[in-house]
């Protein structure tokens, strides 16, 4: 068996477990779904008979192996010899007991931190319910054809807008604040907005009274959408967000699910070198990054609130193969790209403004759910 067929093969295995859970236990796996199987096994061995029990052993190690690839670089070995495949960690091959114990305690680290981190951004976002650069409350479309002409050109290129929006639905994810789900509704579309700050989302629910259109509302956080179903969406609008969450994977994953098949999804995410980049002009070199920062990790805080970051907050760096590979790795074909101008020509020397010229602090993605 070639490596790709055994990998495929795994990969069934561990789909079928994934299935399994959804069906039998309304448990959706994703990496924080490790104590979940455990439960679930023990569960299943009190009252399935012995093949059925290695079957499942067999599935949910599937689909363990796998995540042990994708997140702690494990790798599979020993496929072409005459003993069971065996998967390889920092240079060992670990034992059933210890890799449990490895996997519950990185579980543990894991949602620890992020709890903490997640607090600590919906406390900084209900801070910012005052901040003009992220909530609008006046000065919209007085009417549906303005708003339609006021949404994104990729928006407007891609639907026939003669009418309106009517009857896509449209998923607003991490976008709180009053500026993209009212003018969506108002250009006819069914609307829901998620975002993980209470605050944020009262404005979404006055501007839309305020303008007589309806709208849907959930607090969550982008990397669990369990309350939505699947399919349930026409177009996904993601705001700068992916910068808050550590592994974001799992919100690819959730976009892709709630997506149907050639769903468009239009996400803007912060330029992984404008978050490394030194904001002080230095002669001969420019804007320098100094220190190189591993992919996910959490990003040094800024005291200007300038410099396209926020203060309070939590922020993780991404690569640029996370931000677009994960994309294409997720079920999604990117169409276009574009880095949105911020640069000021006339702005001094160590300024946002200026570094922007040399250095576009964003990028914007177009991309299609496969079928």
């Amino acid at each position: 068996m070639s490596i790709h067929e055994s990998n495929s093969v795994f990969a069934n295995f561990a789909e079928a477990a994934a299935l399994h859970a959804l069906e039998q236990y309304k448990v959706r796996l994703d990496d924080d779904s490790i104590p979940a199987i455990d439960l679930i096994l023990k569960s299943e061995s009190k009252t399935c008979d012995k093949d059925a029990r290695s079957s499942l052993v067999l599935c949910y190690g599937a689909w363990l192996g796998q995540w042990l690839v994708r997140n702690l670089g494990g790798s599979w070995v020993g496929l072409h010899e005459p003993v069971p495949e065996r998967l390889l960690c920092n240079h060992t091959t670990p034992s059933l007991e210890s890799l449990i114990s490895d996997l519950l305690k990185q579980h543990q680290d894991r949602t620890t931190d992020g709890k903490i981190a997640r607090e600590k951004n919906r406390i900084a976002w209900d801070a910012m319910n005052a901040d003009e650069r992220f909530v609008r409350t006046d000065d919209f479309p007085t009417d549906r054809q303005q708003a339609i002409e006021s949404l994104d050109p990729w928006l407007r290129t891609e639907f026939d807008f003669a009418q309106s929006l009517e009857p896509k639905h449209v998923l607003c994810l991490a976008a709180g604040g009053g500026t993209h789900g009212p003018l969506l509704a108002m250009a006819g579309a069914m609307v829901t907005v998620v975002d993980l700050s209470a605050k944020q989302l009262q404005i979404d629910q006055a501007v839309a009274n305020q303008l007589g259109v309806s709208l849907k509302t959930i607090q969550a956080s982008i990397d669990n959408l369990s309350l939505l179903a699947t399919k349930s969406f026409d177009i996904v609008i993601q705001p700068v967000s992916m910068c808050y969450i550590s592994d974001i994977t799992r919100v690819y994953q959730e976009v892709a699910r709630v997506l149907r098949a050639q769903g468009l999804y239009i996400a803007q995410h912060k330029q992984t070198a404008a978050m490394q980049a030194d904001i002080h002009w230095r002669e001969g070199f420019g804007y320098v990054i100094a220190k190189p920062i591993e992919d996910g990790q959490i990003a040094p805080e800024v005291s200007d609130r300038s410099a396209f970051r926020e203060q309070g907050t939590t922020e993780y760096i991404h690569s640029m193969g996370t931000l677009l590979g994960g994309l294409c790795q997720s079920g999604f074909v990117i169409e276009d790209f574009s880095e949105p101008l911020r640069g000021d020509a006339w702005a001094p020397i160590n300024t946002i403004g200026h570094r922007s010229r040399f250095l576009p602090p964003y990028i914007k993605v177009k991309a299609r759910r496969r079928s």
